[in-house]
């Protein structure tokens, strides 16, 4: 009975080393895995979480068409502001990366300057001949303002950046002022574009076209004004 008692205990001293090891082995593994899904919680507030709404401030080189006129008239500068947010369609990234989302640009400001020539009549001189045609500049400002919907794509390859690309439809109301007239009217616009952001700060170009009827200053007739062009951004994600 004492050969058997020392034996036992023999063998317990012999195991109690592996016994050990092994409970050091699952607890070191429970603190890897709870510091690994710490740190992706981290990451994933940090990456996906925080950055869903936008501010951007617009710049833009636009294209005026106006219905009758023979010409495009290239705009002298354009500017605009837009603010909004993305809403995410999935918690989880595929393949821990994308996320599809709907982008909602609560109001979306652009304007635009154009300089605009008139040669339509003559005048006629001291001698009562007809002289050279008379050159009359106009300042138009064109406007509109609307709201962004539409789907997008943003990927996070790497640490903070994400790239992401959309498609939006934007109802708007569009106006123009010219030579102390005012006129508006509804118009539906269109944009695509992509945008690369690194944390807060984010870069990013687009296209913008539509159109719209608006009532003639001369007669009752509406003119369609088909405005088109590039607009490229800074905007600040938080």
């Amino acid at each position: 009975m004492k050969r058997k008692s020392l034996l036992a205990f023999g063998l317990l001293l012999c195991i109690s080393p592996v016994i050990n090891a092994q409970s050091a082995n699952v607890e070191e593994t429970s603190e890897v895995k709870n510091s690994k899904d710490m740190f992706q919680s981290k990451r994933y507030q940090r990456v996906w979480q925080n950055r869903k709404k936008y501010f951007n401030f617009n710049y833009s080189q636009q294209e005026l068409k106006i219905e009758g006129a023979d010409s495009k008239i290239k705009s002298d500068w354009g500017a605009g502001i837009s603010t909004g947010r993305t809403y995410y369609l999935h918690k989880r990234p595929i393949l821990g990366m994308i996320k599809f989302g709907l982008d909602w640009t609560y109001f979306d400001l652009n304007v635009g300057s154009y300089s605009i020539e008139d040669n339509g009549y003559t005048e006629p001189n001291d001698m009562g001949m007809e002289s050279e045609e008379v050159v009359e500049k106009y300042d138009l400002y064109k406007m509109e303002a609307g709201m962004h919907f539409g789907p997008s794509i943003t990927v996070n390859p790497v640490g903070r950046l994400k790239v992401a690309a959309y498609f939006h439809v934007v109802p708007s109301y569009s106006a123009y002022y010219i030579d102390s007239s005012f006129e508006g009217n509804y118009a539906t616009y269109f944009t695509y574009g992509a945008s690369v952001s690194y944390g807060v700060i984010s870069i990013g170009a687009e296209q913008r076209w539509g159109d719209t009827k608006i009532k003639s200053e001369e007669d009752s007739e509406k003119i369609k004004y088909n405005n088109k062009g590039a607009r490229f951004y800074l905007s600040f994600r938080f």
